[in-house]
């Protein structure tokens, strides 16, 4: 199966059931072998007491296993350290118990394991297996998480809620929570480059970038004094430290250089900055005709650049296919790196007039079509999850509302 299982341990007692994980819960899975393989899963578990030396095996011909928890051992939870190739679903009292044990710093769970717990359930909610509101419910415990590796997992859970939740109210309030979050580890790092263990001097530069791009107020004044001081003082060789720099240009004579300040022009939120950005980008003189395409990606991907690149591209589709031609695959891969935020039948109604009045793909065509089926799945995930999700990040934030 190209998909891994999804594990269920107690909805009777402590059996184990399985089923294949759709990302899509309306997906199909077609079984086209007359054999109907399965997986044999290597099933390794821990409980509050610690965890279970050996592996249980879930055969593939049994639909369920039985774990039998000893005195004294109060919740479990399954595939240590996340070896295993599936996903665990657990009760939801199992869940809460999980969640006060992260809560807690419970010494049992590992830092794979905090991670894999995030990992595992804001996708089984993504899935309609679980709901959004425990998922969001489980990321309040970050507030006292220090590790790396469980941050980095929750980065990408809000970069995916990000950018589902741009251009809505909700959107304000992720941020706000963010920066609750994040703020009592902010406080503990330091701008200035000091001697630290790889693992320490990533931990810093994630949570300082983290901060940034979420809005915590000191760590944008912070980037903008670095900024301004590098900018001023270039002939001094002031110089921002390379862990911090991305995102220090970007918030606020080599070619990566180049790139990364390329990317810092798209972050204003004055839409005329951006709009002027995109004019002056045209111009070959001022961004390379190779890079031109990256450039619109940028922009789209701020939020108050979004519309503004894509009813740009929209009135000047004919000339992008003359200067790039359609067969060229960084043109084809356009539309679907600028609408992958849509979620409106507005917008999708305006990507199909497109393709409709300039049918001819080329290289694109495939890109269309992904395009498309990103957008229909953004819609339903906003049907689905948006009331939900919103609801909780503002009580979450303003809990006197409540």
């Amino acid at each position: 199966m190209s998909s891994p299982e999804t594990l269920n341990p107690t909805r009777r007692a402590n059996k184990i059931f399985t089923k294949t994980f759709l990302i899509n819960p309306k997906a199909v899975v077609n079984q086209t072998s007359e054999f109907k393989y399965r997986w044999y899963i290597p099933i390794t578990y821990k409980t509050n007491k610690g965890p279970k030396n050996g592996v249980t095996w879930f055969p593939n011909n049994q639909e369920s296993v039985t774990l039998t928890l000893g005195e004294g051992e109060k919740w479990l939870k399954i595939n240590n350290n996340q070896v295993g190739y599936y996903r665990v679903d657990y009760t939801a009292d199992m869940w809460q118990n999980l969640i006060q044990e992260l809560k807690s710093r419970s010494e049992q769970l590992t830092i794979s394991d905090r991670a894999h717990l995030l990992n595992d359930i804001f996708a089984l909610a993504e899935s309609e297996i679980v709901p959004y509101a425990v998922a969001l419910d489980l990321s309040t415990y970050l507030n006292v998480e220090s590790d790396f590796v469980p941050w980095e997992a929750a980065t990408s859970v809000f970069s995916t809620l990000s950018e589902r939740l741009t251009n809505t109210p909700a959107h304000g309030y992720l941020e706000k929570y963010v920066q609750s979050l994040v703020e009592p580890l902010y406080k503990k790092q330091s701008w200035e480059k000091t001697s630290m263990s790889v693992i320490n001097g990533l931990l810093r530069a994630r949570v300082l970038s983290l901060s940034t791009s979420y809005g915590l107020p000191d760590a944008e004044t912070k980037v903008r004094s670095l900024f301004l001081a590098w900018l001023n003082e270039r002939s001094n060789q002031t110089v921002i430290e390379t862990d911090l720099r991305d995102f220090v240009y970007y918030y606020e004579e080599d070619v990566q250089e180049q790139s990364k300040i390329r990317s810092a022009l798209c972050a204003p939120r004055d839409v005329n900055i951006l709009r002027r950005y995109l004019e002056l980008a045209w111009d070959e003189n001022n961004i390379r005709s190779q890079d031109y395409l990256n450039v619109l990606s940028s922009i789209s991907s701020n939020p108050n650049g979004t519309e503004l690149v894509w009813n740009n591209v929209r009135e000047n589709w004919p000339k992008l296919v003359e200067r790039f031609t359609l067969n060229s695959r960084y043109l084809g891969s356009l539309i679907p790196s600028i609408t992958d935020s849509f979620n409106t039948d507005q917008r999708l109604k305006e990507m199909e007039q497109l393709f409709a009045q300039y049918p001819e793909a080329g290289a694109g065509e495939s890109s269309r079509l992904r395009a498309l089926e990103t957008v229909r799945n953004n819609i339903k995930w906003a049907a689905t999850h948006q009331d939900v999700v919103s609801a909780w990040l503002e009580e979450a934030v303003n809990p006197q509302k409540a």
